[in-house]
């Protein structure tokens, strides 16, 4: 409370310029009345934790995602017929379509963080405002992943996965 008091006063003594109502915060610590901080300020005051599991679940999602995307940009146009006839429309425009903003906004959330304030997984930094799929991926992302996971533990630096297994994994996202 002393330091947060400290700070208000250094900031009017100094006619700093700050988005923080410093008198609120003043009139806060005097009352009592740390609710009204959560309802002043939401933004900060908020008790979201994001869950290490959906942040590993997110990154193994991006990283499977990134795999897929290029070993699909490094085919050939014999290649890419082949994994059409094989995954039919699945393997016409493989992409990353996101996560569905309406019912999994904490994955969504969690990746655009990840690739615009982390910078990682660059293949996806031109679409870090559009990752809204409109429609729910996790389950068909758990089934791609269930096909992906033993694959990708066989994938070493620089090595792609074969059409036959990119066509295996997008096919998991069949309703079986």
């Amino acid at each position: 409370k002393l330091l947060a008091m400290l700070l208000t006063d250094i900031i009017k003594g100094a006619k700093i310029e700050t988005e923080i109502n410093v008198d609120l915060v003043r009139s806060v610590i005097y009352g009592g009345h740390y609710w009204a901080l959560g309802w002043e300020m939401p933004g900060i005051f908020h008790s979201h934790i994001d869950k290490r599991s959906r942040v590993s679940f997110v990154v193994d999602m991006l990283d499977m995602w990134n795999f897929l995307e290029e070993t699909f940009e490094n085919l050939n146009e014999m290649e890419k017929a082949r994994l059409t006839e094989m995954s039919g429309s699945w393997g016409k425009h493989v992409r990353f379509p996101g996560f569905d903003g309406n019912n999994e906004t904490e994955y969504m959330s969690i990746a655009q963080f990840m690739i615009s304030d982390l910078s990682r997984f660059s293949r996806f930094q031109d679409r870090k405002h559009d990752l809204n799929s409109h429609h729910p991926t996790i389950d068909t992302y758990n089934r791609m992943y269930r096909v992906f996971e033993p694959i990708r533990k066989t994938l070493g630096f620089g090595k792609a996965i074969s059409v036959e297994q990119l066509a295996e994994v997008l096919n998991a996202q069949k309703l079986r």
